[in-house]
């Protein structure tokens, strides 16, 4: 189900077993475009070959996003 993973946007997360890890495209996450796509939906960095979906999985550790404060 979508949850809340961190970021604008629910995702479907991963689980450590999960085909989609590392299952993207060799060449690299490329959008419609074909423009390289360094982070997933949440903004979370892309690692090594990219997982297949919105989310990029980055093992059993915890992200936490907090707002950036400008003066």
């Amino acid at each position: 189900p979508l949850a809340d993973n961190g970021g604008p946007t629910l995702t479907h997360g991963l689980g450590g077993l999960s085909p989609a890890i590392n299952g993207g495209n060799p060449a690299g996450c490329l959008d419609g475009s074909g423009h390289e796509l360094a982070a997933d939906q949440r903004g979370a960095m892309r690692n090594g070959r990219c997982d297949i979906g919105a989310f990029e999985y980055h093992g059993l550790t915890e992200h936490v996003y907090l707002p950036a404060v400008l003066k």
